[in-house]
C-alpha cells in the first residue's frame, strides 16, 4: 500500500511540476470520440484526432499513452502556438483483436486540468480471407502507415459534396468508407488508380454531425479522418 501510495505521489507531483512550468492554456479537439468503424483482423487503422490551442499560451504535450500496447499515439512535441492546431495520430493494431474495441489514450498537457482523455472505438472483424484460409499459415504482410498529409478532406466543413483526394497516392487505388460515429456504414465508393486519386460524395443527405471517413489505400495501412458535415 506505501509503495503505490508513493507511486501515486510521484505522478501527482510530476503532473503539478509541469503545469508550475508552463503557464495552462486550453486544448479543443474537434472531438475526442473517434468511431473507425470496421476493419478486418490484422489490419492497422491510424485515427487521425485534430485539436487547436484555444487559449492565450502556447501549449507543451509533454506525454501522450495508450491504453495498451496496441494502441501507439504521436503527437507534435513543439508548443503549439495560442490560435494554432494540431494532429495526434493514433495508430491501433487489431492483430489477435475481435470484436467489439474501445481503447483511451491519456494527454498530458499544460492544460486545466492536466489530463485529457481520447477514446477511440470500433469493431474487428474477422477477414474473409482468414475465413478461406483458417487452417493454412502464412507470412505476415507488413504494410506501410499512410501519411495523415496524404490525404485531404474538403471542404471541410461541408454541406453538399465532400472532396477525398489521396494527394501524393494518386497511382494507388482505394476504398473509402463514411461512418457515422456509432459506426454505422454510411457510404462507400472505390477510387480507381484512373481516378487520379480523387472521388466525391454527395453528402446533402446527411444529418449534420461529425462523419468517419475511413480510407484503405492500394498496398497501405487504413487512416480515417473525421469531417464536419452542416446541412439544413
Amino acid at each position: 500500500m506505501l509503495i503505490m501510495s508513493s507511486g501515486l505521489l510521484i505522478a501527482q507531483e510530476k503532473i503539478a511540476l509541469e503545469q508550475i512550468e508552463f503557464p495552462t492554456s486550453e486544448l479543443k479537439f474537434e472531438s475526442t470520440m473517434f468511431n473507425y468503424g470496421t476493419i478486418e483482423a490484422g489490419e492497422i487503422v491510424q485515427t487521425v484526432y485534430t485539436f487547436t490551442n484555444t487559449g492565450t499560451e502556447p501549449i507543451v504535450i509533454t506525454n501522450a499513452k495508450g491504453s495498451c500496447g496496441c494502441t501507439v499515439p504521436d503527437w507534435p512535441k513543439e508548443p503549439i502556438a495560442a490560435g494554432e492546431t494540431g494532429q495526434f495520430v493514433v495508430r491501433f493494431d487489431s492483430k489477435n483483436k475481435l470484436g467489439m474495441q474501445s481503447k483511451r489514450v491519456t494527454i498530458t498537457a499544460n492544460t486545466e486540468p492536466a489530463i485529457t482523455y481520447l477514446t477511440i472505438t470500433g469493431e474487428v472483424i474477422k477477414s474473409a480471407q482468414a475465413v478461406k484460409e483458417v487452417l493454412i499459415e502464412k507470412p505476415v504482410q507488413r504494410l506501410r502507415d499512410i501519411n495523415s498529409s496524404d490525404v485531404t478532406l474538403y471542404p471541410n466543413p461541408t454541406s453538399e459534396i465532400l472532396n477525398v483526394n489521396l494527394n501524393n497516392l494518386k497511382d494507388r487505388s482505394a476504398d473509402v468508407f463514411i461512418y457515422n460515429l456509432t459506426g454505422q456504414l454510411i457510404d462507400k465508393q472505390y477510387i480507381d488508380r484512373a481516378d487520379g486519386g480523387e472521388i466525391t460524395f454527395d453528402v446533402s443527405q446527411y444529418e449534420s454531425g461529425l462523419y468517419t471517413v475511413s480510407i484503405k489505400a492500394e498496398n497501405l495501412n487504413r487512416i480515417a479522418k473525421q469531417v464536419s458535415i452542416v446541412t439544413d
